[in-house]
């Protein structure tokens, strides 16, 4: 199977050609189609598979094919939880090599760092939301954020969703 099979845009095909991507992967083969159909998704594959393109590919579509042109700022539209810092940047790093010709803007926040850089970009307005939930700081934003995700949350681990649901439930531990 290759990518034009699973009825990807253009958009992103070209993004996959620029990565040397030329066949998807099980997980991507699996994933994408149930993703684009909206349905919710529960992965599993070892480390190296291909799970951040499995879901980072179908997301990016998505809000592509309903991106209006932006009255004011952007609103974020999908929240992406991690558990560390270099995961994250990771996905972020794969969303902005596969969403290059998208026109979708995204950020990554985690603790740890300076708040500014990271705050200025969320008031500029973004697409996408990459983040962890550790740290004080940014464990309070998170906890408001994933209630402001408007369109499609991925949590990149169990230990990310558990940290969702327990803030969910009104837990304080974070």
């Amino acid at each position: 199977m290759l990518f034009e099979n699973l009825d990807l845009i253009e958009t992103i095909l070209r993004a996959l050609k620029t990565e040397g991507y030329e066949k998807p992967t099980p997980i991507q083969e699996q994933a994408i189609p149930i993703i684009l159909q909206r349905k919710d998704l529960l992965g599993c594959a070892q480390t190296g598979t291909g799970k951040t393109a499995a879901f980072a590919i179908p997301i990016i579509q998505i809000l592509y094919d309903t991106h209006l042109p932006a009255k004011g700022k952007r609103k974020i539209k999908s929240l992406i939880v991690t558990p560390t810092r270099e995961l994250a940047i990771q996905i972020g790093e794969s969303f902005a090599a596969y969403g290059r010709y998208a026109g979708l803007k995204h950020t990554v926040i985690y603790g740890g760092v300076g708040e500014r850089p990271q705050t200025d970009a969320l008031r500029q307005g973004i697409d996408i939301l990459i983040a962890t939930p550790g740290g004080s700081p940014t464990c309070g934003r998170l906890s408001f954020l994933a209630g402001s995700a408007t369109a499609i949350s991925a949590w990149n681990s169990v230990a990310a969703w558990t940290w969702w649901w327990r803030r969910r439930a009104g837990c304080s531990i974070c």
